[in-house]
């Protein structure tokens, strides 16, 4: 499929590791060892951190970053920032190691957009498990769906009682 889409004009393959948790080590890297034999780049949103607090942030570019080395295809990271902002002082590091590839002949680059607020899909695996305490925030998924979806949805745009008859809002 991979192929096809290149074969038909694509200039790239993009992927949202980050967004599909059951996407193990071996197929993205396969993913990317496909890319690098067609001759394209990845263009890649991270896998979200977890474990080591010292290492988290840049643990999240080491298996993007070694699969470009290890399979030639070009690598573009995705917002860069959302990975490193709660430890930006990381951010000389992952530079260094991505000068470090693009001297060895790899082309790896980053982006990162200009401000610190973030967007996605409230049902995207970000949200799954202990999210909030993760992010510190006191209130779960499902908590806050119900609330903004009823308020929002159901008693501001159709003033329906019966959507609102167990709203809590």
């Amino acid at each position: 499929m991979l192929t096809a889409g290149i074969d038909a004009g694509a200039i790239g393959i993009g992927a949202g590791i980050g967004y599909t948790p059951a996407a193990d080590h071996r197929e993205v890297f396969r993913m990317m060892q496909t890319a690098g034999k067609l001759g394209v780049a990845c263009f890649i949103h991270l896998r979200n951190g977890s474990g080591d607090a010292a290492s988290a942030p840049l643990a999240v570019f080491h298996e993007v970053l070694t699969n470009a080395a290890t399979t030639g295809c070009g690598l573009h990271i995705c917002h860069t920032g959302a990975h490193l902002s709660s430890m930006p002082e990381q951010l000389p590091m992952l530079l260094e190691m991505v000068a470090s590839l693009n001297a060895r002949g790899c082309d790896v680059t980053l982006e990162q957009y200009p401000y610190k607020a973030g967007m996605t899909n409230i049902s995207a695996s970000i949200f799954d498990g202990d999210w909030y305490k993760k992010f510190g925030v006191s209130f779960t998924k499902e908590n806050c769906y119900n609330r903004c979806f009823c308020r929002l949805f159901s008693c501001c745009l159709c003033c329906c009682s019966c959507c609102c008859s167990s709203c809590s809002c």
